[in-house]
């Protein structure tokens, strides 16, 4: 990345400066932000860190069935024991295999029942959760662009306010400039003046 100048100044007034719209100077602003913005050191955490998040644990409530459900689900804590035993093992009767067997069937009908009753209000209460915060990210984010908003209504009304004031200071200071030209003008001629007249002296003395 270039590197700009420390000695070089920019003062910008936008809404009063027609220098921006030269390419030089929106390169030269350009180069700037970027230059600024990686000395900011941040990461994603840290950006979004202020944001609360909501507590969407429905563990210890009718809610958190459906939690349970897909945890279960997830680590096979359902899956029937005939399944998970070799089949050369002796250990279970035939009897004790089925019985286990239509255990396995019961809790997974009864988790069933309960899914069809219950999970359809853990999903509920999770979308309303996402709402909400949808809702109060939407109003921060409303918040700060009207702030923004009015920052740069207030901005543009005080460059306006002095736009009078900085064109008539503007062209005095282009009057004095020129005045400046002619008086360093006028004192050249007279400081040739003053040496041609040295050497006439000089010439006359001799």
């Amino acid at each position: 990345m270039q590197q700009i100048e420390p000695t070089l100044l920019i003062d910008a007034l936008p809404y009063v400066d027609n220098e921006l719209n030269d390419p030089v100077v929106q390169n030269t602003v350009r180069l700037m932000i970027e230059q600024e913005m990686s000395k900011i050191k941040f990461n994603k955490e840290e950006y979004v860190g202020h944001i609360a998040v909501p507590d969407w644990n429905f563990k210890g409530s009718t809610l958190g069935l459906k939690e349970q459900f897909i945890s279960d689900a997830t680590t096979g804590a359902y899956l029937p024991i005939s399944n998970r035993i070799s089949e050369n093992t002796t250990t279970y009767s035939a009897n004790q295999r089925d019985a286990i067997q239509y255990e396995y069937n019961n809790i997974s009908l009864i988790n069933l029942q309960l899914s069809s009753r219950y999970a359809s209000l853990a999903w509920k209460k999770f979308n309303s959760e996402l709402e909400q915060t949808q809702q109060k990210l939407s109003h921060d984010i409303n918040k700060i662009r009207a702030d923004v908003d009015q920052m740069n209504r207030k901005r543009k009304l005080d460059q306006l306010k002095i736009k009078d004031k900085l064109e008539l200071d503007n062209h005095e200071w282009m009057n004095l400039a020129l005045n400046n030209v002619e008086l360093e003008r006028e004192c050249e001629i007279v400081e040739s003046q003053i040496k041609k007249l040295k050497v006439q002296h000089e010439s006359i003395k001799t």
